[in-house]
């Protein structure tokens, strides 16, 4: 009947909605598993998830249905939740946000469970990105959690431009989605972390590499600053090395060659930046130089590098082992800051330079020791060299000096014998001369000989020079007055102590004053000794007004067996040792002689030898 056929028509309308309703799910399914399927091909052909985030954005879109799909990430080191990418691109969200226990949908996204809020309006107001998201038109949010592993990593997030119902039926689907991003996430992570490892691993090998065909620390400084600016990408830095003498820190090294006049520039330890690092060991940053308190750049500093005033700096010590190398500074222009992956990296090139330059440091002093070394051997041999000559040249002097008075000797020997007896007196008087001339050059030359085997043992004490003056003049008195010569000692007052041999300063003494006499027919033969406290020494001067020195035998007067023109026109006695013995003495004992004379007008010895070093209160 009617009826009936109502019912019918109802059912038929009933089965054809619910058939044409499970045609559209099956759509919907199948443009979900499709979108689904072109996501996950995304995710899988970009090594880096910021790449696929447009494709795979768009493909959330059409299964939920949403405006707006962004990555929040949790900053494992900070704990700080930022925002990876959005999409719409152009959609302003603070970068970073509260830490990770406010992650949008609160503490829950942490446990692992997605929070939906399908009306934000309708929340207790909240600080932070859902606010935001309020202000930018977005009043529905859902959040899933993306996990590797155990650890909660961030949050696939899905915003809508007008409040949403209680529930999503594509939840589970959006789920999957939010794990194989969170698989992608970790993939480029490990992917970026690779790459960073393996370009680490070059610049350190690189770094190596050019060191090595570095042969000098000047070499060795602008690879060192080049390669660590390259590796954190900066502008400009700076080498400070520590100068051992004066343990300060000198700028060696910069780049670019604006901040030349930086080199040379030195800062004591504990002073400014480079001092505290070099007195804590430890790597500095700071996001801007000129504000920092630790800093210690001059306002006219900072007006000289002008444009190139650093703002971000990271710095870290150069140092081995045994010690402090030196400090290494790179900044930037502009503010920023450095990751704890580039404090590692400059960490790490620094301990590569730091042994490379204490290397080139060692071998520096070794090869300068060695260089000092074959020097000394060098000066050593030349003078074994001399000594040798020496010796030959004196032993020739000596057996020519000894040949006169032995063939004089052996004459009137024979005269003696053979000649007339009433010359005997005579004969004998000239035996007795040539003896003593003998005997004089004999202890001359045992003299030299007992100064060269003393040298090395030596043994000095305080000595009073006027003491031993006297002791001298009062030898020689009787002798002088025989010769009418006027021999005067003027003592210098309060004359301090000096540092010597008392017994060879005697024979210094002795052999002046006699050296006056001899060339001082009849006069005045005056010693005098005084006090130079400006030189931190005495002085003991033997004046004669005798014959006087010609201009031709002053260079020669100290050489050994030297007698001068007037000896040998007056035939005075001597040996030519006297003065080359007083110049052994002199420099044994510290001090110098010097001498004044003019022909005709006397001579004028002086003799300066140190005080007694006082010891240190």
């Amino acid at each position: 009947t009617a009826m009936k056929k109502i019912r019918l028509l109802e059912a038929e309308r009933t089965r054809r909605q619910e058939a044409e309703a499970m045609r559209e799910a099956a759509r919907k399914n199948a443009q979900d598993l499709a979108a689904m399927s072109d996501i996950l091909n995304h995710l899988n052909s970009k090594p880096n998830v910021t790449d696929a985030f447009p494709a795979v954005a768009e493909g959330i879109r059409l299964i939920a249905g949403c405006q707006l799909v962004y990555l929040t990430l949790i900053d494992r080191q900070t704990a700080q939740c930022s925002v990876l990418v959005t999409s719409p691109p152009d959609t302003l969200l603070e970068a970073a946000g509260p830490p990770a226990a406010a992650i949008e949908g609160e503490p829950s996204i942490l446990d692992g469970q997605p929070v939906f809020v399908p009306d934000l309006t309708r929340q207790p107001p909240r600080p932070g990105r859902e606010q935001q998201l309020l202000r930018l038109g977005y009043p529905s949010l859902l959040s899933l959690p993306m996990a590797a592993g155990s650890q909660i990593i961030g949050a696939l997030n899905l915003a809508w431009q007008a409040p949403g119902a209680e529930d999503i039926p594509q939840l589970a689907l959006l789920e999957q989605i939010a794990t194989s991003v969170a698989l992608a996430v970790e993939r480029s992570r490990l992917f970026a972390e690779t790459n960073r490892y393996t370009n680490e691993l070059k610049a350190l090998t690189e770094l190596s590499s050019e060191l090595r065909t570095a042969s000098t620390i000047a070499e060795m400084l602008p690879i060192i600053v080049k390669k660590s600016l390259e590796a954190v990408n900066n502008q400009s830095g700076a080498i400070l090395l520590v100068d051992p003498t004066t343990d300060e820190l000198v700028v060696s090294s910069v780049y670019p060659a604006q901040l030349n006049h930086m080199l040379g520039v030195r800062y004591q330890l504990g002073q400014g930046i480079s001092g505290r690092i070099a007195k804590t060991k430890e790597p500095y940053t700071t996001s801007d130089l000129t504000k920092d308190p630790n800093s210690a750049l001059t306002n006219q500093q900072i007006d000289e590098i002008g444009d190139l005033m650093p703002r971000s700096l990271l710095s870290i010590p150069l140092q081995t082992q045994e010690r402090l190398v030196g400090i290494m500074h790179v900044v930037s222009s502009s503010e920023r800051v450095y990751s704890a992956e580039e404090v590692r990296l400059l960490n790490a090139i620094g301990e590569i330079a730091s042994s490379a330059i204490y290397r080139a440091t060692v071998l520096t002093t070794l090869e300068q020791r060695v260089g000092e070394r074959t020097s000394e051997l060098a000066a050593a041999n030349a003078r074994l060299t001399e000594l040798d000559r020496l010796k030959s040249k004196f032993v020739s002097d000596v057996s020519h000096e000894l040949r006169t008075p032995i063939t004089n000797l052996n004459l009137y020997l024979d005269l003696l014998e053979q000649g007339k007896a009433e010359k005997r007196n005579h004969y004998w008087a000239v035996l007795r001369k040539q003896t003593e001339r003998l005997q004089s050059l004999i202890e001359d030359i045992l003299s030299l000989s007992r100064l060269e085997i003393a040298k090395d043992r030596l043994s000095f004490e305080p000595v009073d020079l006027n003491h031993l003056v006297e002791q001298v003049v009062a030898a020689h008195r009787a002798q002088a007055q025989l010769r009418q010569i006027d021999l005067q000692f003027s003592p210098g007052r309060d004359l301090p102590l000096i540092e010597g041999a008392a017994n060879h300063l005697s024979q210094v003494i002795t052999n002046l004053v006699a050296n006056g006499m001899n060339y001082t027919p009849a006069g005045i033969v005056h010693i005098t000794t005084g006090h130079q406290p400006h030189k931190n020494c005495v002085y003991l001067a033997v004046h004669d007004t005798g014959m006087g020195i010609e201009p031709s035998d002053m260079p020669h007067l100290f050489e050994r067996f030297y007698r001068g023109t007037n000896a040998s026109e007056t035939n005075i006695p001597g040996t030519g040792l006297g003065l080359a013995i007083v110049q052994e003495i002199v420099q044994l004992h510290r001090g110098r002689i010097e001498v004044d004379s003019q022909p005709g007008q006397g001579a004028t010895f002086t003799v300066w030898l140190p005080l007694v070093q006082q010891p240190a209160s």
